[in-house]
């Protein structure tokens, strides 16, 4: 079957963006005139999700110390079944 430029333009699109070239600089280069389009050639690589929640963990353990809070998720409530439908308020 071979390259087709589709799927060149589609890899630059991923590699341009995980190496952190600004999104209207990749639209320029794709030449799409709409994030829409550059939306549908992101694909989401399982590490680059990662990475980036990893960034967003250190982010907000920073901002509890910062504050002073501890770093620890509080206890989650236990649904109450107060209804008497069955229905779980919290």
């Amino acid at each position: 079957m071979g390259i087709r430029m589709h799927d060149c333009r589609c890899s630059a699109a991923i590699n341009l963006l995980a190496a952190g070239v600004d999104e209207g600089t990749v639209l320029k280069i794709g030449s799409w005139k709409t994030r829409a389009m550059l939306d549908r050639y992101n694909v989401q690589h399982s590490a680059i999700v990662k990475a980036t929640m990893q960034k967003r963990d250190v982010y907000v353990a920073e901002k509890l110390e910062s504050v002073g809070a501890s770093s620890t998720a509080p206890e989650p409530q236990k649904p109450r079944s107060n209804d008497s439908r069955g229905f779980y308020l919290w």
